[in-house]
């Protein structure tokens, strides 16, 4: 049998697929006074059309960007290490500090030490700490700056009698 009437369920049908294809329709085309990634060339886009603030550290991809992308003085200045190695060998059973200092206008970040280069095992490091400057090896006051770092070390008894020759270094930046 042969209908000639439409269906409620047939209306409903056409009404929600024309309903679904102009919403389609719509989210395709751009708001006024937007652009899409279509419409931008390379290097097309520079600093002087983006407003301030309007790219932070969430909207750019991670490793796309290199320090020199950035203003300068953005980032940390890279560390150097100054390392001292003792010009003597610390005789057996001997105790003795050893200390290594930031060039002129560094301070120190950081430091440490060992007993010797091969045979740190004969050995003991007893203290190893920050040391005010090469005039002041006191432990700096808390939360003072310090441009060296000083390491005490005992050569065990009874081990080896010759050639411990420690090792102190400082991890050093440029000044504020």
């Amino acid at each position: 049998m042969l209908r000639r009437h439409l269906s409620f369920a047939n209306v409903t049908a056409v009404l929600a697929l024309l309903l679904a294809t102009a919403g389609t329709s719509y989210a395709m085309t751009l708001p006024r006074n937007s652009v899409g990634t279509q419409q931008i060339k390379p290097s097309g886009v520079t600093a002087t059309d983006i407003k301030t603030n309007a790219v932070r550290s969430p909207d750019v991809k991670d490793g796309t960007l290199r320090a020199a992308d950035l203003q300068p003085g953005l980032l940390n200045p890279a560390a150097t290490v100054q390392t001292t190695v003792a010009l003597a060998d610390l005789a057996d059973g001997a105790k003795a500090s050893y200390d290594a200092f930031c060039p002129a206008g560094q301070q120190a970040i950081g430091g440490g030490g060992r007993g010797d280069d091969g045979n740190s095992e004969e050995t003991s490091v007893t203290s190893s700490r920050p040391a005010v400057s090469s005039t002041n090896v006191e432990p700096p006051a808390a939360g003072a700056g310090f441009t060296g770092w000083r390491i005490t070390v005992t050569n065990l008894a009874g081990g080896v009698a010759a050639g411990i020759r420690p090792q102190v270094w400082v991890i050093c930046t440029d000044a504020p």
